[in-house]
């Protein structure tokens, strides 16, 4: 059977220094593939966490309307696997895969801890803007904000692709 090349990228999420923040793997697919062979991947890379972009097809979305002649960018479903099983979220990785999608063209730290802290602290300090910073080996920054009325936190933080490359399988 022919192998076909998969492009990844390996991001350093909520840093903009090399070997620092939280490292990520983002695969860009260019279709779905089984739960077996993500988690395999996502194996063979072992980093934390790798990120599987897969785009969605847009004869799958709704039509719209025939008068709406806006350009939709592209949009991709996320999936997260650490080593060992798939996961629900995961926020380093996500920012990660969003750096690649907006620092390769193809689209004009644990973000997932940080997500629980600012309700605590507005409630503490009255305000909802932070800077947080990761007092880990690897270190980072992020900048969360609070939003209450759509009860959602965000995070912003800088990212740098560590090496790039394509897996053959």
């Amino acid at each position: 059977m022919a192998r076909k090349p998969v492009k990844y990228f390996v991001v350093d999420a909520f840093t903009d220094t090399a070997f620092k923040g939280n490292p990520a793997a983002i695969c860009l697919l260019e279709e779905e593939r089984d739960e077996k062979w993500l988690k395999n991947l996502a194996a063979e890379f072992n980093i934390c966490l790798t990120c599987y972009l897969i785009p969605i097809n847009e004869d799958e979305e709704e039509e719209e309307e025939e008068d709406d002649h806006s350009i939709s960018p592209p949009k991709f479903s996320l999936r997260w696997f650490n080593p060992e099983a798939e996961i629900e979220l995961c926020g380093h990785a996500t920012l990660a895969a969003a750096h690649v999608l907006f620092s390769t063209g193809l689209d004009p730290v644990c973000g997932s801890a940080h997500c629980a802290l600012p309700v605590f602290w507005a409630k503490k300090l009255g305000k909802s803007d932070f800077v947080a910073y990761m007092a880990s080996p690897r270190s980072g920054v992020l900048h969360v904000h609070l939003d209450d009325q759509k009860q959602r936190v965000l995070l912003r933080g800088k990212a740098i692709i560590m090496a790039e490359g394509i897996v053959l399988v």
